[in-house]
């Protein structure tokens, strides 16, 4: 018994002197107080207890009073943030001030004081703390745990710090517009990695967003996007110094378009006429391209009303050759509104908006077509551009439309035909033998439609000129129109074209050739045809 007594005292004693005392019993250490503290040969460290209840910065000041003093922060979760980081060269009439800040999560953090050698002597230590103020919800480091974040609402206020180095937030967009994010920070330059992040995790942009040169960084970026779910990544670009404080806020403004989607490609192109309607559509990020397709019904010249603000647009034809490229040069929320004349032959072509300046967004256009004849007056001008848009007629030349020319009455015939979308098929039932293959379709429709005679049972005439008093019968049968209520005031018309002369006045078709005159045996020329027609039309 007296031999196992004296082994058991043997190892305590070499115990106590090999094994040497780490740290006292954990202290609470109050923030904003100073405790004083000491190392001595048997107590090789001092530990202290810092208890968080918010995010901040966390600021350790040591006044120490002999050299080589180390100094430990440990985290929550055991892992140091500093370890035995190395106070030198202090002394008891002179100590070295020493101060270092972190910024960490809420917990209760571990303060280890030492030695780094055999000196020993006395310290000072207090804790300072700033909080953060973020009311960013935690947790929120991966994208599955994303906060929400609501458009056009108070800033988020967010906080990367050593323990929590990523914050992911989400972006509901309930339709396509216009995303502007922006972030105010004071992280040293360059800063945080902010990324946004598409909804199948497709990288859209990323940028690093920090002060400059002491003033804080105020950074803000617009995307324009579809509907749909996004993603915010902020981080402190694996780096302890870019942590800290910031502030993040979305707002959103939707656009209302008109294009039919998809159209980003040719075979999806959407048809559109050319009648100066006016087109809006959007650029985004998904979708850097739109094709509309519309027919140049006659050759003449299109003019293209464009606006944006710096979206530009190419004109193709069925070959995909360019025609015309343009581009605006506004600049974010102010539109450049420019237009572009071009001549074009009768043929199908692609009008592409697209991105011209690396940017996006909505854009406006109206195609306008007009002819490219020399010989059309502005009076006659809008009358002769109806009938071509509508396929009625052509020029009786590339620059000429033969305005005072007289017109034959087989060619008039195809006019109204055409003009009335009347079965032209059945050419071969037509019982007159002077009419020529390519108007006989015509003349027949609009003889069994009532609106025209022959000049006998087998002559219609082809050759001859219309005269006026013919056109009128012609269009008031045509558009049956109503000569009720009109009174005459020409004093030249034969009670033959009476009642459909009176039709015309009353439809304000024509005023005659003067306020007595009518001219109803004078022809009618191609120009006056046009304005006939038009006016009937509308």
């Amino acid at each position: 018994m007296g031999n196992k007594l004296f082994f058991f005292g043997v190892v305590l004693i070499l115990l106590t002197i090999f094994i040497p005392i780490s740290a006292n019993a954990q202290t609470d250490l109050p923030i904003g107080s100073i405790v004083e503290g000491s190392i001595t040969a048997d107590n090789t460290g001092n530990s202290y207890k810092i208890n968080l209840t918010a995010a901040g910065k966390l600021t350790v000041n040591i006044d120490a009073y002999f050299s080589n003093v180390t100094v430990s922060l440990r985290a929550p979760d055991g892992e140091f943030i500093w370890q035995n980081h190395r106070i030198f060269n202090g002394a008891p009439d002179t100590p070295v001030v020493w101060k270092d800040s972190m910024n960490v999560e809420p917990g209760e953090y571990t303060l280890i004081i030492g030695k780094g050698n055999t000196d020993t002597g006395k310290f000072n230590v207090k804790v300072d703390f700033s909080g953060a103020g973020n009311n960013e919800k935690e947790p929120n480091q991966t994208i599955n745990d994303s906060m929400n974040v609501v458009l056009n609402q108070s800033p988020v206020k967010g906080f990367i710090s050593w323990n929590d180095r990523i914050d992911y937030y989400k972006v509901e967009l309930p339709e396509s517009g216009r995303l502007i994010l922006n972030v105010k920070t004071d992280f040293p330059g360059p800063g945080g990695l902010f990324q946004l992040i598409d909804g199948s995790g497709k990288e859209i942009y990323w940028d690093t967003i920090g002060q400059n040169n002491g003033i804080t960084g105020n950074w803000t970026r617009h995307t324009d996007l579809k509907a749909g779910t996004y993603y915010i990544r902020y981080s402190g670009n694996d780096s302890i110094l870019y942590q800290g404080p910031y502030e993040l806020s979305a707002s959103f403004t939707p656009v209302h378009y008109q294009e039919k989607e998809p159209n980003d490609i040719k075979a999806v192109a959407e048809e559109i006429e050319v009648d100066n309607q006016t087109h809006i559509g959007f650029l985004s990020f998904h979708d850097l391209t739109d094709y509309y397709k519309f027919e140049m019904k006659y050759t003449g010249l299109l003019t293209i009303d464009f606006s944006s603000e710096r979206v530009g647009y190419d004109l193709m034809n069925e070959g995909d050759m360019i025609m015309d490229r343009k581009g605006s040069m506004g600049k974010v929320g102010v539109f450049d509104p420019f237009s572009s004349t071009i001549e074009l032959k009768k043929g199908t072509y692609y009008f592409v908006p697209n991105v011209y300046k690396d940017d996006t967004g909505m854009y406006t256009f109206k195609l306008h077509a007009e002819s490219n004849f020399s010989d059309v007056p502005e009076d006659y001008l809008p009358s002769v551009t109806y009938l071509l848009e509508k396929g009625v007629t052509t020029g009786v030349s590339s620059k000429g439309f033969g305005t005072n020319l007289s017109v034959k009455r087989g060619d008039a015939a195809i006019w109204l035909a055409n003009i009335l979308n009347l079965d032209t098929s059945k050419g071969d039932d037509s019982p007159f033998t002077d009419v020529p293959l390519r108007a006989r379709g015509s003349v027949n429709a609009l003889q069994q439609a009532g609106i025209i005679t022959g000049k006998s049972p087998s002559n219609f005439g082809s050759n001859d000129f219309v005269k006026r008093g013919e056109m009128a019968l012609m269009l008031q049968r045509a558009y049956h129109l109503s000569s009720e209520g009109t009174v005459m005031r020409f004093t030249d018309v034969p009670s033959r074209y009476d009642l459909a002369v009176r039709a015309l006045k009353k439809k304000g078709i024509t005023n005659g050739k003067n306020t007595v005159s009518f001219a109803p045996d004078s022809y009618v020329t191609r120009g006056e045809l046009a304005l006939f027609i038009f006016r009937a039309e509308h």
